[in-house]
C-alpha cells in the first residue's frame, strides 16, 4: 500500500515537472547566419610590386639577400562560400593561411611580408 502510494506520488511530480515551463520551454532551433565553406583548395598568396609586378612569395627581412632561407610563401585555403538558405554561391574567400619558408631566388627583391607571418 505504501509502495503504491509512493509511486503515484512519484509520477504525480514527473508529470508536474514536465508540464511546469522551464522544462517545456526548448531553445529555438540554431540558424547558421554564417556562410560555410564549400570546395576547399590550397591557393598561393600574390603579392603585387608596382616596380616588378607580381611574386607568389614575399621576403623576411628588409635586406634582400638571394639565396639565403628568408623568404615566404604563404599559402592559404580558398574555398567557396554558399550562404545558408540560398543556393548561390558567393565570391571565393581565404580562410587563415600559413607560411612555407623557401630560398629566396636570384631577381628583384619581392615586397616584404605581412606582419604576423614568421615562418
Amino acid at each position: 500500500m505504501r509502495a503504491r502510494r509512493l509511486l503515484r506520488l512519484s509520477v504525480f511530480a514527473l508529470a508536474l515537472l514536465l508540464a511546469s515551463p522551464a522544462v517545456a520551454w526548448m531553445p529555438p532551433p540554431v540558424v547558421e547566419p554564417y556562410v560555410s565553406p564549400f570546395n576547399c583548395y590550397p591557393d598561393v598568396q600574390i603579392f603585387n610590386s608596382l616596380q616588378y609586378g607580381d611574386f607568389d612569395f614575399c621576403r623576411l627581412k628588409l635586406r634582400y639577400q638571394p639565396g639565403r632561407a628568408e623568404c615566404l610563401r604563404i599559402i592559404i585555403s580558398t574555398c567557396n562560400l554558399v550562404t545558408p538558405g540560398t543556393r548561390s554561391m558567393g565570391p571565393p574567400g581565404g580562410l587563415e593561411g600559413f607560411g612555407e619558408r623557401i630560398v629566396c631566388p636570384p631577381g628583384p627583391p619581392p615586397p616584404t611580408c605581412p606582419s604576423g607571418y614568421f615562418g
